[in-house]
């Protein structure tokens, strides 16, 4: 609960899956080096690391040439700002009940869920933004 009190940035090392899937808005993945975003959820990572799977870039590349813009690129545009804004509703949703504390003690596993559920809109909030910045680059 202290953890999900502080209103700063908290990196979280732990092999305490319930601390990680209650605390944690987002993984990254250290490797090689080289820190980057984990896109997946702890069983997506645990299959990773058992060789079950492998990791999924976090973006796309960017084209290597120009398209013209068409009408279809334009729509594709207002599709990912209708999606960014949904999900941004979802995710501050989820804040709101993530901020009540009592959340932890009398539901974690419904705490946990949320947290996990804001994990993975927060992904796909990130991947439909670099589209997005894509798309707009194209324009």
């Amino acid at each position: 609960m202290a953890i999900n009190d502080y209103e700063g940035a908290v990196i979280l090392i732990s092999h305490d899956r319930h601390i990680v899937e209650t605390c944690a808005d987002r993984l990254l993945l250290v490797k090689d080096g080289r820190v980057k975003n984990f896109d997946g959820d702890l069983d997506a990572y645990t299959d990773l690391v058992l060789g079950r799977r492998t990791p999924q870039p976090s973006s796309k590349p960017l084209p290597s040439k120009p398209r013209a813009v068409t009408k279809s690129s334009q729509k594709q545009i207002q599709d990912l700002d209708s999606k960014i804004l949904v999900l941004k509703d979802k995710i501050l949703t989820l804040d709101r009940a993530l901020q009540d504390h009592s959340i932890y003690s009398e539901e974690p596993r419904k705490a946990a869920e949320f947290a996990k559920l804001r994990s993975k809109l927060a992904a796909d909030l990130d991947r439909h933004e670099t589209e997005w910045l894509e798309a707009h680059e194209l324009l």
